[in-house]
């Protein structure tokens, strides 16, 4: 008996120090989603104890139109180096989104039949009570490069059709990454009344120990375009750009509000940051590696104003 139990508790720390290897608390995704570049958010807030295993807790942030919020909500999820399970509140269950043992031709059934989809879903967004039942194939499998370590990759393809329905995959090529999920919106998509909902990319992941930052995406993790007040538009001038031994920020002159900078090179590396407590601030490069980089302005209130695409040349 007390094999038995010692086995069974050995068991159990196990399991749950695998799931400690999916998304730590402050663990966060940015998603860009929609034609208009709006901004999702889904950040680790806690841990919390769903049967007897220890899931994540979510919080799921939708923006539109700039700075309008259009969904907040709470979900949850559990996941190790093999799958993601999430807690569909509404079933009492537990579903797998994601499974990374499987290979080419694999089919993943999430759901079977009709079923109502939690909220990170945004089925509300389309007043939509149910969905018909979401599942996957696998395409070919490979690894990527995070952090000097290989995670399985697998390319996500729909099932069913183009209308009314629910899946991972969008016009673009969409892959499923190990301890990070879809590099689409990590819920999937709803196609049917418009097809610029599911126009949707990751553009970063980070916490602790793991940085992924999508190459094809230029801006800063948290930058929002779409209807932006033209009066953030031009808050500061470049000069010169592109740029060898110095560069020079100056603000515009109508441009009163407290501001911060930050400039990142092409990996999203921080290179400096600093408070724009001057009308222009004067930097010396010439430590800086010739290539691209990213210049970030926010407000006061922590909202990205303006990003700017910066060039250094050889010298």
């Amino acid at each position: 008996m007390k094999t038995y139990l010692l086995f069974f508790f050995s068991l159990l720390m196990l399991t749950q120090s695998q799931a400690q290897n999916f998304a730590p608390v402050g663990a966060k995704w940015h998603y860009t989603r929609g034609k208009a570049n709006n901004l999702n958010t889904m950040e680790v807030i806690a841990d919390t104890l769903i049967n007897n295993l220890v899931f994540k807790k979510v919080k799921v942030i939708s923006y539109q139109d700039y700075t309008t919020k259009r969904l907040e909500c709470i979900e949850y999820l559990w996941g190790n180096n093999d799958s993601i399970l999430y807690y569909n509140y509404y079933h009492n269950q537990m579903f797998k989104l994601y499974d990374f043992s499987k290979d080419s031709g694999d089919i993943l059934v999430v759901h079977e039949g009709k079923f109502k989809p939690t909220d990170a879903f945004q089925i509300g967004l389309w007043n939509i009570d149910s969905i018909d039942g979401l599942s996957y194939v696998i395409g070919k499998t490979d690894s990527v490069l995070i952090n000097q370590k290989f995670e399985r990759r697998q390319v996500i393809k729909q099932l069913g059709s183009n209308n009314n329905d629910w899946r991972f995959n969008t016009r673009n090529l969409t892959y499923a990454i190990s301890k990070i999920g879809s590099t689409g919106y990590f819920w999937g998509s709803f196609v049917g009344a418009s097809v610029a909902e599911s126009d949707d990319i990751l553009r970063c992941y980070n916490d602790s120990s793991t940085s992924y930052r999508n190459p094809n995406y230029p801006n800063d993790c948290n930058y929002i375009t779409g209807l932006i007040n033209v009066a953030h538009i031009h808050t500061i001038q470049i000069s010169p750009n592109p740029f060898t031994s110095y560069i020079r920020i100056e603000k515009n002159a109508d441009y009163k509000q407290a501001s911060t900078y930050k400039i990142s090179n092409a990996l999203g590396q921080i290179i400096i940051i600093g408070a724009m407590d001057n009308n222009s601030i004067l930097m010396n490069t010439n430590n800086w590696h010739p290539g691209v980089y990213f210049l970030t302005i926010t407000n006061k209130d922590n909202i990205t104003t303006e990003t700017i695409k910066l060039l250094k040349h050889h010298e």
